[in-house]
This record gives structure tokens, C-alpha cells and sequence, in this order.
């Protein structure tokens, strides 16, 4: 007698097998940050405390891995952790504990009108080609955002204010963007990586002149809020004016989907990988 459940449970299979390989396409959490050696690297913090009330910029660099800043108003000040991890057989005698081991520093300054908290985070010349280090930053506020990665992933959840992400800038290896966030986008934004896709989920009362391109895939914006004005639409770009805004919103990818949606509750939506990097960490 057919088993019942076969049929199901093979279709479910068949499904997850497809997630798992979608989530692999571009360099990512699931691929290179999952099922790897690794350990917490301690985090020199530098300067006094954030001011409460005071706008707050993040300035983040990484020169190998995944950056993911998430803000979250129950805290009273950021946190920062890193994890390093490497190729199950790639790793020279001694790394990284002698040598030109890895460092992660956070620095924090309050002498301008806001504050500023700079981190950057090096695997060192010495690492193996496999090494990759993952940020997570959450903070109780975030009113810009400055990001520049290489060779992996960056996410950004409720952040506001002029955001700019970088993926691949300096080594020509890139990995997905992703932006989700309900904060109204009335200053410039910019998503661009040389591989990977470029996805942005924005919430309703923005305005911006649209910028969206890529040379391999699909540009696309979408939204049901609002008006779109002098629309240029085309397979591999967008050009259009949003709320007639004039800050620019620019996505771009070398290798990779692009797509903008404006939705309430922004933060609310999420992808395979994401929860997939939830569990690593």
C-alpha cells in the first residue's frame, strides 16, 4: 500500500532543496558562515558612552565577511560581536592566536551635534583565504548608516536616515544587500554590490528620485503608496520619481536582482538566509 505522506514529504524536500540552493547563488550567510570551525572575537571599545538622546551614525567596515545592524530601542547602548570563522582544513599553525591575528575595534565619539560609533574589522594579512568575520551591531537608535563590506552579506534592519552600503568595493567580491525598514527614506540611500542581489523593503512616506540597475538580472520597484512620476522602466533598470523627492535611492548590482517595495511594517518581512544567520549566531 502507497504510503500517503510520501508524495508530500518528497515535494518538501524537493522545496527545501531548492531554498538552500537559491540562498547559495551569490556569496552568503548560508554558504560561507554556516558549518564552519569558529570562535567570538573580543571587541576593543574605545571613548565614552553614547549621549542618550542624541543622534547616532554608524560607520562600519569589513574587510572579509557579513555585516548585520539591527536596531532595537530596549537597549541603552550599541553592542558589537564578531565571530571568525574559516575552511574546516585551511587554517596554518598558530592562527590567529600568534601573528597578525585578527582585530575588531569600536570606537565611539560625542564631540559633534551627534554621535558616531566606527567600527572596523580586519581578518589580517596573515589569514587564510577562507577566513571571514561576521559583525552583528544592534542599537537602540540608528539616524545613518555608512557600510563597507566585502565577500559576504549586509543587512540592515530599522535603521534611518541616509544609509549607504558598499559589497565588494575593495576586492571585486561582493554579496547581497538587504535593507528592511520602516523609517521613512527622505534622505540619500545608496545599495551597490559587484555580486548579488540588492533587495530594500521601505515603509510608506518616503520620497526619493529611484536609481535602480544591474547587468545580470531583474530591476524593479513597487509600491502602492504614494505616486511614481516619470517612470523609465526596463529589464535590467528603473529610473523614477517617488512622492517627487529629489534625495537620491540608488540600487545597483554587477550580478544580481534588484528590487525596492515600499510595505508597512518593513521590518516584519525576511528571507531564508536571515533566519539561517539568526541560528549561527
Amino acid at each position: 500500500m502507497q504510503n500517503r505522506y510520501a508524495r508530500p514529504l518528497f515535494a518538501l524536500g524537493m522545496l527545501s532543496l531548492a531554498m538552500l540552493n537559491w540562498g547559495c547563488t551569490y556569496p552568503d550567510i548560508s554558504r560561507k558562515h554556516i558549518f564552519r570551525p569558529g570562535e567570538q572575537i573580543p571587541v576593543e571599545q574605545s571613548g565614552p558612552d553614547l549621549r542618550e538622546g542624541a543622534p547616532l551614525a554608524l560607520d562600519v567596515h569589513n574587510q572579509r565577511g557579513s555585516v548585520w545592524i539591527e536596531v532595537d530601542e530596549r537597549l541603552e547602548q550599541p553592542t558589537v560581536e564578531a565571530i571568525l570563522s574559516w575552511g574546516r582544513h585551511d587554517r596554518p599553525d598558530g592562527w590567529p592566536d600568534a601573528g597578525d591575528a585578527p582585530v575588531v575595534t569600536a570606537a565611539r565619539s560625542v564631540d559633534g551635534p551627534g554621535d558616531v560609533l566606527s567600527i572596523d574589522a580586519s581578518v589580517g594579512d596573515s589569514a587564510p583565504r577562507s577566513a571571514f568575520l561576521d559583525l552583528r551591531v544592534r542599537t537602540p537608535r540608528c539616524d545613518g548608516v555608512r557600510v563597507v563590506n566585502n565577500a559576504g552579506p549586509i543587512v540592515m534592519i530599522g535603521v534611518g536616515g541616509a544609509i549607504t552600503a558598499y559589497n565588494g568595493a575593495e576586492t571585486g567580491e561582493g554579496g547581497r544587500i538587504e535593507l528592511r525598514t520602516s523609517e521613512a527614506i527622505r534622505d540619500p540611500l545608496a545599495l551597490v554590490t559587484t555580486s548579488g542581489r540588492v533587495s530594500a523593503v521601505i515603509g510608506p512616506g518616503g520620497r526619493g528620485t529611484i536609481d535602480l540597475e544591474t547587468e545580470r538580472g531583474s530591476a524593479e520597484f513597487g509600491t502602492a503608496y504614494g505616486m511614481v512620476t516619470d517612470v523609465r522602466p526596463a529589464k535590467q533598470s528603473y529610473h523614477g520619481v517617488w512622492n517627487g523627492g529629489v534625495n537620491p535611492i540608488i540600487g545597483k548590482s554587477a550580478d544580481g536582482r534588484v528590487r525596492f517595495v515600499v510595505k508597512p511594517n518593513a521590518e516584519m518581512y525576511s528571507i531564508p538566509d536571515d533566519w539561517v544567520a539568526l541560528w549561527r549566531n
